[in-house]
């Protein structure tokens, strides 16, 4: 499943309750033509300004303004969302729930096959990477897919809070 329509439609339609939240929750930004304005130079304050002048919109922007003391750092939110959430190096301490969650955000991330957990060959390479793993430490699909609808409901749980706070 793809997020393409996803992001065209908040795109479109929510761009500054996205950009606003986005801050924050300081949340990794996910969608393309957002990421493409702050490699240019783009603060969340500058989108904004810019987004409500006449004439320009997210594909028509005029070149960035130097940003202001304070305004957020947009690199800090071009990172996977993963890597704000751990340490310097973004790996965090292994433990089999952290496992489990990476095996999860490798399969919704990257659009995975929930079968991939079945396949033999990436099953050894999860053995190989942690020695002191067992067979029954890595989830099998019945699993796997029971964590990623706990996941997506923890997801949205949030998503409906923030709207909620958003709109209210």
């Amino acid at each position: 499943m793809s997020n393409a329509l996803l992001c065209v439609h908040i795109v479109n339609w929510h761009l500054e309750e996205y950009l606003i939240l986005a801050e924050e929750h300081k949340w990794s930004i996910q969608i393309d033509i957002v990421q493409n304005a702050f490699t240019a130079g783009y603060t969340f304050r500058t989108l904004k300004v810019a987004l409500t002048q006449s004439g320009f919109d997210i594909h028509k922007l005029p070149p960035a303004p130097a940003p202001e003391p304070g305004d957020a750092s947009p690199g800090d939110f071009l990172m996977p969302a993963w890597h704000l959430r751990q340490g310097c190096d973004g790996i965090p301490e292994f433990t089999i729930a952290a496992m489990h969650e990476q095996i999860v955000q490798f399969i919704v991330t990257d659009d995975q096959s929930i079968n991939v957990i079945e396949c033999p060959e990436f099953r050894h390479l999860i053995l190989l990477l942690h020695q002191d793993l067992q067979e029954t430490d890595i989830p099998h699909r019945t699993k796997l897919h029971e964590l990623i609808l706990e996941a997506w409901r923890d997801y949205f749980r949030i998503l409906k809070q923030d709207l909620a706070k958003a709109l209210g």
